[in-house]
């Protein structure tokens, strides 16, 4: 089985929620959540 790898920005609410419906599909755990890093600048 392949994995897929999304990214997300975990300073978004919108993104957070998303992630969260996509961790409760994903019943073969064929997802990888990797928040990206905050930037300041």
């Amino acid at each position: 089985m392949r994995e897929v790898v999304v990214w997300y920005d975990g300073a978004c609410p919108l993104c957070r929620r998303e992630i969260g419906v996509m961790r409760r599909l994903d019943r073969r755990g064929a997802l990888l959540q990797r928040r990206l890093p905050v930037v300041c600048g």
